[in-house]
């Protein structure tokens, strides 16, 4: 009797150790089940991620290399065309700028360029800058920030601006030109220098009464002012220094 109940003992408790044991294995598969599951979701979602960032990519279309024509005549510039040019390419890798530099006649070509429809994209003018707008073959600058660099006295010349409150074209350079004196014929004719426009002109009308040639644009007739034939003395510049 002893025996039986001692046996149905250990029955009933490797039963409930199997019991355990299945339920334990059940609880492990379900875990390793869900977690595949998780991984598989959150594999599935990274595709996805990605897949859709490379369309986005895709989609976004590539910049398309751009060459900029710059037509000028300042042949002593070139140098310093050269390094603006190659810092603004860093800038923006895609886009060229050749730059022609002609010297014999540039106005008379870049007229005919501008006939032939053969406009160069940025080209350097001259007096005849407003004929040029006129004629439709320039971009308005006005209200661009870079203008902020400029001052008001450049960027308002005749030459650059019209009264309308269009701007055309800006300086790329700037110039001094110095005026040389006879002392010996002002000290002679009691001139004092001028200072003004109005007593430059006096001293001018004094020389002329008195016989003396009273201005001269030569840089050698500057040297040997110490003649009697030139009371004041220009340095030669050009038309467009003069303006």
């Amino acid at each position: 009797m002893k025996i039986e109940k001692v046996r149905r003992s250990v029955i009933l408790l490797l039963c409930v150790g199997v019991l355990f044991s299945l339920l334990s294995a059940c609880t492990s598969v379900k875990t390793t089940e869900q977690a595949n599951s998780d991984h598989a979701a959150a594999q599935d979602t990274a595709d996805k991620a990605s897949a859709e960032s490379a369309q986005d990519e895709a989609d976004v279309p590539e910049t398309e290399p751009v060459t900029i024509h710059l037509f000028h005549q300042k042949q002593e510039a070139q140098d310093a065309f050269t390094q603006i040019i190659d810092a603004f390419h860093k800038e923006y890798p895609t886009i060229n700028v050749e730059q022609e530099i002609v010297t014999n006649e540039p106005a008379a070509i870049l007229k005919a360029r501008l006939a032939t429809n053969e406009i160069p994209d940025i080209f350097q003018g001259s007096t005849n800058t407003m004929d040029i707008a006129q004629g439709g073959y320039i971009m308005d600058l006005a209200g661009e920030a870079f203008l902020n660099n400029v001052t008001d006295e450049a960027r308002l010349d005749s030459t650059f601006s019209d009264s309308e409150g269009h701007t055309w074209a800006l300086p790329i350079d700037g110039s001094c030109e110095g005026i040389f004196y006879n002392k010996d014929i002002f000290a002679e004719y009691d001139i004092a220098v001028p200072t003004t426009v109005t007593e430059f002109k006096a001293a001018v009308e004094t020389l002329k009464a008195n016989g003396v040639t009273p201005l001269s644009t030569s840089v050698w007739q500057a040297a040997s002012s110490s003649s009697r034939v030139v009371g004041i003395s220009i340095p030669f510049c050009s038309s467009r220094s003069l303006r």
